[in-house]
């Protein structure tokens, strides 16, 4: 038996994709009791789109605030709902048509359920047909370090929203990391469901690509999590761990946007807060990879050159070092079908360290390209 459920939808300037979310919500197997939809100060026409909807659609209740924030607007989306379980979803993703049917019932179980999800672009193409989430990382402590709950396609019992309390309202874009943490620190542990239930639209108006908010507010919520929240004291001994991760992936975040002093300063405070963890670098050097992926090879070779500034190692570490991330570098580009971009890289780490790539891994792809290098060389060889 599905018990009473609201769908909560804060949105800001969302005119172009609020209807989308709603018609995912109407069209669920299992209706959902009311659909809120707080608007969040909007200065577009979404309230427009939203009461045009609601003419036909009685469940659709439309609430309007001052622009206060993602957090306060659905803070007050839960307030007004009638509903025991709550399901949380963003204005410019999209439910599948099972989403309610198959989450309340892992819900009721356990209070709070989340599941995987597709990618879809601005145009509501899929790019990625089930993004899997890491669900067995949802636990204390590694929690404190990454944000393994979107929560955004959740649903969540009252009752446990009431015992954990509402979003903190100052952490805007990292609400739901600081949120779920406060539940597992309280014993409870979410039900993750394999299946793409929802759609996630990457873009780039995205509150989660805003690196300066994020940065700002990630680094209050470890301020928090080490400070007001009690945590046990065995959880302390993952704070230096905590910090060292986050100043990391805002030098990243930073790096992505071409702010060079930014990321070398979250670089140098990543190497003050855990000397000893950063000496390896890999923390840093995995979010390498993931810009060569996407073509930003640039980028992570300033990022390289960054790392090597932060912090002083020996000489022959840093050689190591620069070249570990060379090789992620060219293996990003080889999967992301660049292989003229990755040929100088592999030529580098080839001929200096080429045990560099038993580290970094795909070994398979590593193979293939290396006989298509060996192939390559021997083509320049012979025209030369």
């Amino acid at each position: 038996m599905f018990s009473s459920i609201s769908v909560i939808i804060p949105v800001y300037n969302g005119q172009k994709f609020i209807g989308d979310a709603l018609e995912s919500a109407l069209r669920q197997s299992v209706a959902p009791e009311e659909i809120i939809v707080v608007d969040d100060g909007s200065t577009d026409s979404t309230a427009e789109v939203v009461e045009s909807m609601r003419q036909s659609e009685p469940t659709i209740r439309l609430i309007r605030q001052p622009n206060a924030g993602q957090p306060v607007a659905r803070n007050r989306g839960v307030n007004s709902a009638h509903g025991k379980f709550l399901l949380m979803l963003d204005a410019d993703d999209r439910l599948l048509p099972n989403h309610i049917e198959v989450l309340h019932s892992a819900a009721r179980k356990s209070g709070v359920a989340f599941s995987d999800y597709q990618v879809i672009d601005i145009n509501s193409k899929v790019q990625e047909a089930h993004h899997r989430l890491r669900a067995a990382e949802v636990r204390l402590p590694n929690v404190l370090a990454y944000n393994y709950f979107p929560i955004g396609g959740s649903m969540i019992t009252r009752d446990l929203w009431e015992k954990i309390g509402g979003l903190d309202e100052k952490l805007i874009g990292v609400e739901d990391w600081d949120w779920i943490t406060r539940a597992l620190l309280a014993g409870y542990k979410p039900a993750h469901v394999p299946l793409p239930l929802w759609q996630y639209r990457f873009h780039a108006q995205n509150t989660s690509r805003n690196p300066h908010r994020m940065v700002q507010s990630n680094l209050a919520r470890l301020d928090k999590a080490f400070g007001e929240m009690n945590l046990p004291i065995k959880y302390h001994r993952y704070r230096a761990f905590s910090y060292l991760v986050n100043h990391a992936l805002a030098a990243g975040q930073f790096l992505s946007i071409g702010n060079e002093t930014e990321a070398l300063y979250h670089l140098q405070q990543a190497h003050l807060k855990a000397p000893h963890l950063f000496y390896s670098l890999q923390l840093f050097i995995s979010y390498l990879k993931m810009y060569a992926l996407n073509g930003g090879h640039d980028l992570a070779e300033k990022g390289v050159a960054a790392v090597l500034l932060a912090t002083e190692i020996a000489e022959e570490e840093q050689e190591k070092t620069r070249l570990h991330a060379l090789g992620l570098m060219s293996l990003g580009l080889l999967l992301a079908k660049r292989p003229a971009q990755a040929l100088p890289y592999l030529s580098t780490v080839i001929t200096k360290h080429p045990t560099v790539f038993l580290e970094v891994g795909n070994y398979r792809t590593l193979a293939h390209y290396t006989r298509m290098y060996a192939t390559e060389m021997a083509r320049r060889l012979y025209v030369g």
